[in-house]
């Protein structure tokens, strides 16, 4: 699974941005900083409403399909920092998948956080299933950890490349895909934009062929800091295609 390192002082400096234009893969217990760039994509707007409605109508368990890379985690660390969906004020927490809860709460609960002050707060968990190498059978897992956190409306996003069979549909679901090339161009300028860049880092061509070559945000963001990190140490001061096309070498990407 691709891992985004955080540039150095010295990239940042070289290519003049004010900060990382993608943040580093860390646990979702993290929530989302201020500073960070989010791209709300139209899957990603879908998956607000969806996510809202479930909330709102107290959904026990909701189920998110999505594959590596579909940005549900940066999703889930946005969701983390919200307190409240219409009039309905929340305490979102993120949650673990293999050591649920041993009492979770039983009553709504108020909180600090969820103005007014006598309103009742609707607590929200979110899981992130872990990759997985073999199929185990879904249902008693997503039940297990439903009966865990009983009185709250729990989410969990499931990778479906691990192909783990859901044989009970009782639950509601939310099948996301891969961002599209387009849409992955799209997050790369706007990221750039966010950090500071005031002038053409990657040419149009280069930003296009980095879109193509990446499957989800994850593996785009690592592409682009690689591709920095490199640049710098070589000196230059615009990256091409062709300079996109020798960095995507396996021994360049390694040195990187």
């Amino acid at each position: 699974m691709p891992y985004v390192h955080p540039l150095s002082p010295e990239t940042l400096k070289h290519w003049q941005l004010l900060a990382s234009p993608f943040s580093s893969s860390r646990s979702l217990e993290e929530s989302a900083r201020p500073e960070e760039f989010y791209f709300r994509s139209g899957g990603h707007a879908e998956l607000w409403c969806w996510f809202a409605n479930c909330v709102e109508l107290d959904e026990p368990l909701s189920v998110i399909l999505a594959p590596s890379g579909a940005g549900v985690t940066t999703f889930f660390r946005q969701a983390l920092t919200s307190t409240g969906i219409g009039n309905q004020a929340i305490e979102v927490l993120a949650g673990p998948w293999n050591q649920p809860a041993s009492a979770a709460s039983a009553e709504p609960m108020k909180s600090a956080a969820c103005p007014p002050a006598e309103q009742l707060c609707r607590r929200v968990r979110l899981i992130n299933a872990p990759p997985m190498t073999s199929p185990i059978p879904t249902w008693p897992k997503l039940r297990e950890l439903a009966d865990a956190y009983r009185s709250e409306c729990l989410f969990i996003r499931i990778r479906t490349e691990t192909r783990l069979g859901i044989v009970n549909h009782s639950h509601r679901t939310f099948r996301m895909s891969q961002p599209t090339s387009d849409q992955l161009e799209s997050c790369f300028s706007n990221s750039l934009r966010h950090v500071g860049a005031v002038r053409e880092i990657f040419s149009a061509d280069a930003i296009a062929r980095l879109a193509r070559e990446s499957i989800g945000y994850m593996d785009l963001a690592t592409r682009v800091h690689e591709a920095l990190t490199i640049g710098h140490l070589e000196g230059l001061h615009q990256i091409g295609l062709r300079d996109v096309q020798r960095m995507m070498q396996p021994e360049v990407r390694r040195a990187a």
